[in-house]
């Protein structure tokens, strides 16, 4: 028998195992996900898994840092084959491999990781983590673009300063005070 797991190569714990043991796992940073993992880039609810004859199709969920497989960003759902490695934001990467039941193993239930071989599409046994090379993208990665906090704080402050300083100067020199009827019972005007 046949399964899939996860091995995160980088992140919060290197070399943790995530057995893919359901029909549909979502990956996030919320404890309600299947597949948990505590990084700030990593979205909520950040991307799916779910089993597509036989094997597992990954998508994003409209994650903030976005979803890659070998180094190219999701834009729809991709197949996924052993040995790819999805990336999480910036920082995790997760291998996806193949599981199987090695029946001549002496300790009953122990498994063995295996890939197919592409010369005969046999099962041979294979290392547990395998290396992988992760090939770069020629179409650039599209992120989306986010303000800077400075800017952020340029617009506040000149909203303040435009409330406390610009709006008072501009009713003294039209000589509106006396129209302002909390002011006008303070200065007393005719």
């Amino acid at each position: 028998m046949t399964g899939f797991q996860l091995v995160m190569r980088s992140g919060p714990t290197p070399g943790k195992v995530f057995p893919l043991q359901a029909d549909e796992l979502f990956i996030g940073r919320d404890v309600g996900n299947d597949i948990v993992i505590n990084d700030a880039e990593i979205s909520r609810r950040h991307s799916r898994l779910a089993i597509q004859a036989g094997g597992y199709i990954l998508e994003d969920l409209g994650s903030t840092n976005g979803t890659a497989v070998n180094g190219e960003r999701l834009t729809s759902r991709h197949v996924m084959r052993v040995g790819e490695v999805i990336s999480l934001g910036e920082h995790v990467a997760l291998v996806f491999e193949s599981v199987a039941d090695d029946k001549e193993a002496t300790v009953v239930g122990q498994r063995t990781v295996r890939k197919p071989t592409p010369e005969s599409g046999q099962v041979t046994p294979a290392p547990a983590r395998p290396e992988v090379s992760v090939r770069q993208s020629a179409a650039p990665v599209v992120t989306k673009k986010k303000f800077p906090t400075w800017l952020i704080v340029l617009v506040i402050v000149l909203a303040v300063l435009c409330l406390c300083v610009a709006l008072p100067l501009m009713i003294d020199y039209l000589n509106m005070w006396c129209s302002i009827p909390l002011i006008n019972g303070i200065l007393g005007c005719p």
